[in-house]
């Protein structure tokens, strides 16, 4: 598992060091093979639910389980944004804090995340 945490990097402050703080590397494997995941998802929802509003009146029961995994993958991405680093934008450097870090996607992207999960 590619974690943050086994790199040395350095922190807000500048400084280099090595910390044990299980947030996910953004560069690393796990992410990218997540972000193929989730676009593979909005472009599903994209195509399938404008169909399915417009012309199914009950949906099958395939068509309801992979509507399921599709908002469960969603709610997981909510999740992992909570422990994914960012770059400060002023300074550059990865901001690790977790505090931070959920500040910013709370006052960020967490709304347009949340709203399409809602029942």
């Amino acid at each position: 598992i590619s974690f943050a945490s086994n790199y040395l990097r350095k922190d807000e402050k500048g400084e280099e060091k090595k910390k044990r703080d299980c947030l996910f590397d953004p560069h690393g494997r796990i992410m990218k093979v997540w972000e193929v995941v989730v676009v593979v998802v909005m472009v599903f929802t994209t195509f399938v639910t404008p169909f399915e509003v417009a012309f199914i009146l009950v949906s099958p029961v395939g068509l309801l389980a992979t509507n399921i995994v599709v908002d469960t993958i969603f709610i997981i991405d909510i999740a992992f944004s909570f422990f994914l680093p960012y770059y400060d934008r002023n300074t550059g450097l990865l901001v690790t804090n977790h505090r931070k870090i959920a500040y910013n996607y709370l006052t960020g992207w967490f709304i347009l995340d949340f709203i399409p999960v809602i029942p």
